[in-house]
């Protein structure tokens, strides 16, 4: 079994639910029905990228003022707990990173998981309802997170 196929299992068995990596090395996980994260591996170098939509953002004021908030997020938090960016050709916003596969087991991956889609959802819920996160400084296990980057 290779390494990605191994962390998927053992990502598997602590959140679990069944997953199971493709012949791509990706696996995608839907939350709630309403995020959808992809946990990839890339080999190249050698890293764990998770990656979802939060959401489409149509254009005006209240795009311009959360992606201000997005920017700001960005630059706030360390270590960084996801970066957020805009895919201007589905209008809306991301939250992706990037984990060092050699640092990883399915404990770690699992810890990060759940901060990575408590930020998700969290984004979700204010893109869905037009408001604006609060900061996601003071999330648990914040200084945890360098172990595994």
């Amino acid at each position: 079994m290779d390494l990605f196929a191994k962390l998927i299992q053992e990502l598997s068995t602590h959140l679990e639910i069944p997953l199971t990596a493709d012949d791509q090395d990706s696996c995608a996980i839907l939350v709630e029905n309403t995020v959808l994260i992809k946990v990839e591996m890339s080999r190249r170098e050698n890293q764990i990228l998770l990656g979802c939509s939060l959401g489409e953002i149509p254009p005006g004021k209240y795009r311009e003022e959360l992606l201000k908030v997005a920017l700001k997020e960005n630059g706030a938090n360390y270590p960084n707990l996801g970066i957020l960016g805009f895919n201007p050709h589905k209008s809306e916003l991301i939250l992706f990173d990037q984990l060092n596969a050699s640092t990883l087991n399915g404990e770690a991956l699992a810890h990060y998981f759940q901060i990575f889609l408590d930020i998700a959802l969290k984004w979700n819920k204010a893109i869905v309802s037009g408001v604006y996160p609060d900061s996601l400084r003071g999330l648990s296990a914040e200084k945890e997170i360098n172990v595994i980057r």
